[in-house]
């Protein structure tokens, strides 16, 4: 199987019209998205393909570092009613990640000399300019060459939810109701169904060796934040914070398949709509 990539990609953003900052109404992991589509035909295919096997390719929305802290720009509320609503000023440099799984590799190439040249989207009332400034390799997982995560050694591992993250009932994919369970089976559904083709049955035997080797932290309902993402003019709630999971004793090859679906979601994401700007995640092992 081709390797799994995760790049971030350094961008500056101007509005076509207008010289003062931009008012995010929308969620720019939307922007992310249109990027790839208009860079790539092959990306886009993928990205319009009918909902089935998850989509070989994530994004996130654009994130702003300054003064040692990186934030998420999207336009949110916390629950008490009042949506916050981020600026970007003209030519700032920010970031978004971008992941690319078997079939799509090729592709980068394309996408990093498309956005060098500078690419027109229309996103939150204006055309807005994008311009690559630097690509930056974060990770490679290759299945075949073992997990880039370890647990071997390790008391527990800290999931930090980088971007609004949906778990998926992997017992009911297709449920309309959100269950934002932080449990191991919820947050790496979609990685046990990518892993294994699309075998849904297989990819539920992959989840119990998870559930067997991973158990949520008692404290994991005060430090897992509901977060509501603004999404096409309506709040939609969200996974936010970090989930702490300790690492059970656990026969080898539980322990080995839960390293792989972590180093999966490491590059590719957790949850559904990965595709859409959500799901990236930090892993940190506590020992």
């Amino acid at each position: 199987m081709a390797p799994y990539t995760k790049w971030r990609l350094w961008v500056r953003v101007w509005p076509r019209l207008g010289y003062g900052p931009v008012t995010i109404t929308d969620y720019t992991g939307k922007l992310a998205r249109s990027l790839l589509a208009k860079c790539s035909r092959l990306v886009e295919a993928v990205l319009e393909a009918p909902m089935g096997i998850p989509k070989p390719v994530s994004v996130s929305p654009l994130y702003r570092a300054a003064g040692g802290r990186v934030e998420a720009l999207y336009p949110g509320s916390n629950g008490a009613g009042r949506v916050e609503y981020p600026t970007i000023h003209p030519g700032e440099l920010l970031h978004f990640y971008l992941g690319l799984g078997p079939g799509l590799g090729d592709e980068l190439e394309a996408i990093l000399s498309c956005l060098e040249r500078g690419v027109d989207v229309d996103f939150s009332m204006h055309t807005l300019t994008v311009r690559l400034e630097k690509a930056e390799h974060i990770a490679t997982y290759d299945p075949e060459q073992g997990p880039l995560v370890k647990l071997g050694e390790a008391e527990a591992v800290r999931i930090i939810f980088a971007s609004p993250t949906l778990p998926v009932n992997p017992w009911k994919p297709r449920s309309k109701w959100k269950r934002l369970l932080p449990t191991p089976s919820y947050l790496l559904a979609v990685n046990a169904l990518e892993a294994t083709g699309g075998d849904a049955r297989r990819a539920l035997e992959v989840l119990q060796a998870a559930e067997k080797t991973l158990s949520p932290s008692p404290a994991i309902h005060e430090t897992v934040k509901i977060r509501y993402y603004l999404h096409d003019g309506t709040l939609l709630p969200a996974l936010t914070g970090y989930a702490k999971l300790h690492v059970e004793e656990a026969d080898q090859e539980d322990l080995e398949t839960t390293e792989h679906l972590l180093s999966h979601a490491l590059v590719m994401g957790m949850g559904s709509s990965r595709a859409a700007g959500f799901g990236i995640i930090v892993v940190r092992i506590e020992r």
